[in-house]
């Protein structure tokens, strides 16, 4: 929401949150209204039936391999994180996008991303980058990723399948030749339980 603020227009040119484009013409903004509306779009986008939007959306995804694997506490299977990674033949071999890294806002001094992240390492050990995109206006993620080793490119290879507005995310990018900061974490990890979904 703090980028959303900061950036409204941004909201026309980004998948969830085009259709709250319209609440923020109104004036006053009800930023909540906007929150749910968002909130409403994301979780469309986990529930919802591809098949439903026909083959100009299936196609270009056919050839990509999507994994999710997901946090939770040991003792009681509470739900701390998850994050949904892509491989696809649109990037060179070995790389790795991260779509989404989600953790519980109440976890988030427990270094949770970091080892969500570190886990794509048991996921797929001969990876050799992997990257995300973190909003402008999220100082503390920024620079959490670069302290674990992401540096920022300015000039990113992209999926041509899935456009991203680079005006409005930063690309941040993990090589496994230049840091070994997750590579260490990730040896510390017990087996990770991961899905393929095709």
């Amino acid at each position: 929401m703090q980028f959303l603020q900061a950036h409204p227009q941004a909201a026309k040119q980004e998948v969830f949150q085009q259709s709250s484009a319209p609440l923020l013409e109104k004036n006053p903004i009800n930023w909540e209204e906007v929150r749910k509306n968002i909130h409403s779009s994301i979780r469309q986008f986990y529930e919802i039936d591809l098949s439903n939007f026909g083959e100009a959306v299936i196609k270009p995804l056919l050839n990509d391999v999507y994994f999710i694997a997901s946090l939770k506490e040991e003792d009681n299977e509470k739900l701390l994180g998850f994050m949904l990674l892509a491989k696809t033949p649109a990037l060179p071999y070995g790389s790795i996008k991260v779509i989404n890294l989600v953790v519980d806002p109440n976890e988030e001094d427990r270094s949770l991303d970091k080892l969500l992240l570190s886990g794509i390492y048991k996921i797929d050990p001969e990876v050799q980058d992997f990257f995300l995109f973190a909003r402008p206006t999220d100082f503390v993620s920024l620079e959490k990723y670069r302290s674990w080793g992401f540096i920022e490119n300015k000039d990113p290879r992209l999926d041509p399948n899935h456009k991203i507005d680079l005006n409005s995310q930063i690309f941040m990018e993990y090589k496994s030749a230049l840091s070994s900061t997750l590579q260490n974490e990730a040896n510390n990890l017990k087996p990770l339980k991961t899905s393929a979904m095709l």
